[in-house]
């Protein structure tokens, strides 16, 4: 795979701001004293719209929390990617850098214009022995990214696109959209990004949310999904397994 864009280094003033560190979830048990001892250890760096983090198959090297933007991890599998998850604000990735020495087993790439606060593997291991809270976190992070996982799994072994497409829409809206009269705002995406979380083609996404459209279930405005009928949506979700 090819070098493409990466992530740029912020101005050094803005690397260990006190207030940013305050900000991060999976830091919030840490007094500001502590914070001030470690803050050392992290770094701010801008990324640019559709800039790498890091390519799949790469060596670990960081942790990385998203404090602004929206990032996708996606792996390619037959020549296609798939979009693994999207990272809102607040959450982090690249935990292979801390709880193990394996290849990065995804890309990460900036849907949008973004900003991180990242620390080196090594660093982040030590941090959570010397404060097991922040360890608290991280197993509560990534049962809930296990849980989810297994729920992509189970859907795209068992459901057809329909309800696959329909429970990732409301998922995004749950995550970031806005709630407007009547329905919800989905945060932007593209439809090749929608088709890729959802495991489907571009095409057939395509096709279903037209045909959603024409059933007053979803809308556009100004180029984004809105969900103009949520319960209709979820019941169709949940209607192939019988939830």
């Amino acid at each position: 795979m090819s070098r493409l864009p990466r992530a740029s280094r912020l101005d050094d003033r803005s690397v260990s701001d006190l207030d940013t560190l305050r900000s991060i979830p999976l830091l919030s048990s840490l007094t500001d004293e502590q914070l001030t001892h470690e803050r050392h250890l992290f770094r701010k760096r801008a990324v640019a719209k559709h800039g790498y983090l890091f390519l799949e198959g790469d060596p670990p090297e960081r942790l990385i929390i998203l404090l602004k933007g929206r990032i996708k991890l996606t792996r390619t599998s037959e020549g296609k990617d798939v979009i693994l998850r999207l990272v809102e604000p607040g959450d982090w990735f690249g935990g292979v850098a801390a709880f193990g020495r394996r290849a990065h087993p995804y890309s990460a790439q900036a849907l949008e214009p973004s900003v991180i606060m990242d620390i080196r593997g090594e660093d982040f291991a030590q941090l959570m022995t010397r404060y097991p809270a922040v360890a608290q976190q991280v197993i509560e992070g990534l049962t809930v990214q296990l849980i989810e996982a297994h729920e992509m799994i189970r859907r795209l072994a068992l459901e057809p696109v329909e309800p696959r497409l329909a429970y990732t829409l409301l998922q995004l809206a749950g995550r970031g959209g806005a709630r407007i009269t009547p329905g919800i705002v989905v945060p932007t995406i593209t439809r090749q990004n929608l088709a890729e979380l959802a495991g489907t083609t571009v095409e057939t996404a395509i096709r279903v949310l037209s045909k959603w459209k024409r059933a007053e279930l979803v809308r556009e405005d100004n180029g984004r999904i809105v969900i103009a009928d949520p319960a209709a949506l979820d019941a169709l979700a949940r209607r192939e397994l019988g939830e």
